[in-house]
């Protein structure tokens, strides 16, 4: 399947909340300490129903952006479509990489 660019869409939420620690198992005082990265949600328009896996959407985010896993966060795959966590400092990074891929 093909992500176009319109496909995924900056969902940014500024994540340095207790849920985003409930999420992730950290304290919510850790996840608001200073230096903790803010994370921002992707929306991927490729799902369970096109054959993606969480391993082939990690596999995509770290080669063709070139980062490592500590830079991706949850990754959700739902029928129509995946949510995908990353470090804001790199969300356009990823969509940019994303742009055009297939996965």
């Amino acid at each position: 399947m093909e992500v176009a660019a319109a496909a995924v869409a900056l969902l940014r939420k500024q994540s340095g909340s207790a849920d985003h620690a409930k999420t992730h198992g950290s304290s919510t005082a850790a996840a608001r300490a200073p230096g903790t990265p803010s994370w921002s949600k992707l929306f991927v328009g490729v799902g369970e129903r096109d054959g993606l896996s969480k391993g082939d959407l990690l596999g995509a985010i770290t080669g063709e952006a070139e980062l490592t896993g500590d830079s991706v966060g949850r990754i959700e795959i739902r029928e129509s479509h995946s949510i995908v966590e990353v470090h804001e400092s790199v969300a356009r990074k990823v969509i940019q990489a994303l742009n055009g891929t297939s996965l």
